[in-house]
């Protein structure tokens, strides 16, 4: 029999990172970044992928699943609040791969691209998130006009 003490489980360390990472980014900006992306480093992927009925693991899957969408949203608004476009735009991409919903994130990306001068990226990110938002009955929001940030 093993004990839980003596083996390594990437989930529990991946949360008590994320714990702290979050902590930090709350605390300073200044080192929020770094942090944060040591933290989504460690993620591995949804705990039990390969068994995704496994009823015992499904609120530890659920709260790595959420962990890791929030470092994700922090790390694309860090990387917003350093002007780096192209992080953002990594992240943000990240977000959708999670939650291909994200009304909010595929309206920041398209404002990004567009900013970006990758028009025709912008334009087919619209009109994916169009499809998206007609699959659950939602109204699309109007393609934005705005392409730079307040």
């Amino acid at each position: 029999m093993v004990g839980l003490a003596r083996l390594h489980v990437d989930v529990q360390e991946f949360l008590a990172t994320a714990r702290h990472a979050l902590g930090v980014a709350e605390r300073s900006a200044e080192h929020a970044f770094a942090a944060l992306t040591a933290a989504e480093g460690l993620y591995r992927g949804d705990v039990l992928a390969d068994d995704p009925y496994a009823q015992w693991a499904t609120a530890l899957r659920e709260e790595a699943q959420a962990t890791h969408a929030e470092l994700l949203a922090r790390l694309a608004a860090a990387a917003a609040e350093n002007r780096d476009t192209y992080a953002e735009i990594h992240y943000r991409l990240r977000l959708l791969e999670r939650d291909p919903y994200d009304e909010d994130t595929h309206l920041a990306l398209v404002c990004l691209l567009a900013a970006a001068g990758r028009h025709g990226e912008a334009r087919r990110r619209y009109r994916l998130y169009a499809g998206y938002m007609n699959e659950i009955d939602v109204t699309p929001a109007p393609y934005p006009l705005r392409t730079v940030k307040d």
